[in-house]
């Protein structure tokens, strides 16, 4: 192992460190429409990707001839790695960067199946394509400018992680307070919508029962309207059956019409109305001169008279 070597090895992890980092900030900016830093270095680093490009390049160094087992070690070895960063990260630091919980084949939310097929893709890429080129710049630098770099580059990276785990140090109990006053906050909000679900539920309890007192009520009143129409039915038909029929009123039409004949025929048998008279006379009302009155006094009357 040679200080080009070293060099190398140092400019791919921070080389694949920054690929990383950009690769996710076109992923926020396409989901989330602005930059997010996804690491905790203040620096345009993911230290994971270049753990796990530099760990997939030393694996596969004798299986550059199979595609398909560089793609599997490209699989494990980056879902290994995603795990442990993870897992170090959440009990060192209290930092929970990524979660894949309620994705396929996800692992206590720290990886998944989809990441770890990316991941071996990801991994062929470096291999066959980054590496090759990366390599030939790195000799083509030579050692002194390569060195250098490294060295300048791998210091930039170590003092940024440390001033950053030095904040998230300092930070963390403001952090953990924040959490627990969080925690606190949701409890008593928790236990207010319980108070508050409570009391709805016996709001609408009562009105549930205030609806099926008016809904007994209703149906009450309907029996009573429908014992009144029944009623008023019956009387209806009493006294349409007492009205007399069509037949009866016609057979009392024409009685009335023979009545009115004979009337007439009498009338005209008797003009001087003696019969209108005694129709509508009685016997103590006729006087017994009447007819004495309408007969005239003449000389023949005169000598009936005598001769009695």
């Amino acid at each position: 192992m040679t200080a080009q070597w070293w060099s190398y090895l140092i400019i791919s992890f921070l080389a694949y460190g920054f690929l990383g980092w950009v690769l996710e900030g076109i992923v926020m900016l396409v989901e989330k429409h602005r930059l997010i830093n996804r690491g905790f270095l203040t620096g345009p680093l993911l230290p994971i990707y270049g753990f796990g490009a530099v760990a997939i390049l030393l694996l596969t160094a004798s299986l550059r001839a199979s595609p398909l087992l560089v793609f599997l070690v490209a699989v494990v070895a980056a879902t290994v790695i995603e795990f442990i960063g993870h897992l170090g990260l959440e009990k060192l630091l209290g930092l929970v960067l990524w979660d894949y919980t309620g994705r396929f084949g996800n692992i206590q939310g720290r990886v998944c199946f989809t990441n770890a097929l990316a991941f071996g893709v990801a991994g062929l890429f470096v291999v066959y394509v980054a590496d090759p080129w990366l390599a030939r710049v790195v000799d083509a630098m030579g050692l002194l400018v390569s060195l250098s770099a490294a060295s300048a580059l791998a210091t930039l990276a170590v003092v940024d992680f440390v001033h950053s785990v030095v904040a998230v140090v300092r930070v963390r109990p403001e952090v953990e307070s924040a959490v627990e006053s969080l925690a606190a906050l949701r409890g008593r909000l928790e236990q207010r919508l319980d108070e508050l679900a409570a009391s709805l539920d016996e709001q609408v309890a009562e009105r549930r029962e205030r609806l099926a007192e008016g809904r007994e009520r209703l149906a009450e009143g309907r029996e009573r309207l429908l014992e009144r129409a029944d009623r008023t039915r019956d009387r209806l038909q009493e006294a349409r059956t007492a009205l007399p029929t069509p037949a009866a009123l016609l057979r009392r039409q024409r009685m009335l019409r023979r009545s009115r004949g004979t009337l007439g025929r009498l009338d005209h048998a008797f003009p001087s109305g003696r019969l209108h008279g005694q129709n509508h006379r009685g016997p103590s009302e006729q006087h017994p001169t009447d007819n004495t009155e309408q007969r005239p006094t003449g000389p023949s009357d005169d000598r009936d008279c005598a001769g009695h």
